[in-house]
């Protein structure tokens, strides 16, 4: 099994912050303030939404050094071997975040095509397996189909909202990640496969 180390970085204040991916797949950005062995939690979001969302489960009365990563488990869902404290380095917030997202490897968005349909299956963020289908038509697209591909009622993701739009293969991608919570970096497209649409071909997986 892969040890999975925290790594904290200094910040501007002299308190510590890191950003990591939990157990569900969210990305989480904290960051503590230190008094003497008493940290508190200063800040704690999620970087997969619009609006900095903080975890439900999370509490912010001071704690010690030896209980950072037992709380880290218990309440943001993420277990740690080993916690190791960086001093020789300081970024700021919006420094750590971009240096983090720049290292997330890159996410393709499989697409397969037949004449003048796109279509695949795909697991999201939150490890949904979602058909999703795209119907071309004089330089605009039609999402003729896409349900939860997990279950058997054919359930229509409730984000979806976007039915008829211009086609373009950045405005394809961002519904299917603002809409569908796809997590997508990039896009492509198969014309040539042996590929059978029974599982998820890409994603989360």
């Amino acid at each position: 099994m892969k040890r999975s180390v925290l790594k904290l970085i200094k910040n501007e204040n002299g308190g510590w912050h890191a950003v990591f991916k939990n157990n569900h797949a969210r990305q989480i950005y904290f960051a503590l303030s230190v008094s003497g062995d008493t940290f508190t939690i200063e800040e704690c979001y999620y970087l997969d939404r619009s609006t900095k969302k903080r975890p439900k489960a999370l509490t912010f009365e001071p704690f010690s050094r030896g209980e950072l990563a037992d709380k880290i488990a218990r309440e943001l869902d993420k277990s740690f071997s080993k916690i190791r404290f960086l001093e020789n380095q300081i970024l700021t917030e919006d420094e750590l975040i971009s240096s983090y997202l720049s290292d997330e490897k890159k996410k393709i968005l499989l697409m397969l095509k037949e004449e003048n349909v796109l279509r695949t299956v795909f697991k999201n963020k939150y490890h949904r397996a979602i058909y999703f289908e795209v119907t071309r038509t004089c330089g605009r697209a039609l999402i003729s189909d896409c349900h939860y591909a997990d279950t058997r009622s054919g359930e229509v993701p409730q984000g979806l909202t976007t039915i008829y739009f211009p086609f373009s293969m950045e405005r394809l991608l961002a519904v299917v990640n603002t809409e569908l919570e796809g997590g997508f970096t990039d896009m492509a497209v198969s014309e040539e496969h042996t590929l059978v649409l029974d599982r998820p071909i890409c994603g989360s997986i």
